[in-house]
């Protein structure tokens, strides 16, 4: 009978012991302190820019021959930004005509054609 008593309560105090320390490890991760500042200079050596060259003529001759004299102009300045002329990608040309105006029927002056060009340069090593 003595020794019934006696594992009994060994193993009360067992469990009263194991209860008390499963409940330590959860609690540490309620509080956790974090001080202090991380800087760290960096130099930017890459870009990616995707640029839209856009003119306007009365006629489409008129507004292509304005693209196309300015793409060389975008070019050097892209050049000169240190963006290689062989990583580039051009699309084709494209024009666009002005849309009629389907609630008045008054003119609405020149309308001008649009011609464009998309140019997307991937990297730039400065």
């Amino acid at each position: 009978m003595l020794r019934t008593v006696v594992f009994t309560l060994g193993l009360i105090i067992a469990a009263a012991v194991l209860g008390f320390q499963v409940k330590q490890v959860g609690g540490g991760r309620e509080t956790i302190s974090v001080k202090g500042l991380a800087e760290k200079p960096v130099k930017a050596d890459s870009a990616e820019w995707t640029l839209q060259l856009q003119t306007q003529g009365a006629t489409i001759p008129e507004a292509l021959v304005r693209l196309r004299r300015e793409k060389p102009l975008l070019d050097k300045f892209l050049e000169d930004a240190g963006f290689d002329q062989a990583a580039r990608t051009d699309s084709n040309e494209s024009v666009e005509r002005p849309r009629r105006a389907s609630c008045s029927s008054r003119p609405t002056g020149t309308r001008w054609i649009t011609a464009s060009r998309n140019t997307w340069s991937p990297t730039s090593k400065t």
